[in-house]
C-alpha cells in the first residue's frame, strides 16, 4: 500500500481532521487557563444580529440587537459604545448578561464590555456591522449577452 492510497480526494488522510481538531481545542483551552491564571478573567461577547445589509435606497438601519456575554467568573461589568464614556448597561457581581438594544445607524458600531470602575481596557469587544449594497458597482455573474 503506497502513501497515496491512504489519502482521500483532496490529499489528507482521514485521521488527520480529528487529530488537528483535537489539538487545537487542547491548545485554546491552554490560553483560556492561562489567562485566568495571571488573573484575567476570560469573557465571551457576541451579538444577533452582528451585520446589516443596507439597500441602497434606505437611509439607516433599524435593528433590535442581542448583547450576550458570559465570564469565567462573577464580576461587575458595564457594555459601553466604542466612542462613548457613558454605559449602556452595566451587571454587578454577574457571571453571565444579556441585553436587548434597538440602534439606528449608518455606520458600524463597535461595542465592549469593560470593569465597573470604567477602565481604559475592555474585557470583550464585538462589532456590529453595516454593509451597504451597491448594486450598481456589483459585477453581474453572467455576460450580458448569455441567454440564460
Amino acid at each position: 500500500m503506497s502513501s497515496k492510497d491512504s489519502l482521500d480526494s483532496k490529499g489528507f488522510t482521514p485521521l488527520l481532521c480529528p487529530v488537528s481538531f483535537i489539538a487545537l481545542m487542547f491548545l485554546s483551552l491552554n490560553y483560556a487557563v492561562a489567562r485566568e491564571r495571571e488573573g484575567l478573567v476570560v469573557v465571551d461577547m457576541w451579538l444577533k444580529p452582528r451585520i446589516c445589509i443596507l439597500a441602497s435606497e434606505k437611509e439607516d438601519c433599524e435593528e433590535l440587537l442581542t448583547v450576550h456575554w458570559t465570564a469565567g467568573q462573577a464580576q461587575s461589568i458595564c457594555l459601553y459604545q466604542q466612542s462613548r464614556d457613558e454605559p449602556i448597561r452595566c451587571w454587578h457581581n454577574s457571571q453571565e448578561g444579556s441585553f436587548e438594544y434597538a440602534v439606528e445607524t449608518t455606520e458600524s458600531i463597535q461595542f465592549e464590555l469593560r470593569t465597573a470602575d470604567n477602565s481604559p481596557s475592555y474585557l470583550a469587544s464585538a462589532e456590529f456591522k453595516v454593509v451597504h449594497d451597491n448594486k450598481k458597482y456589483r459585477r453581474s455573474r453572467k455576460n450580458p449577452w448569455s441567454f440564460y
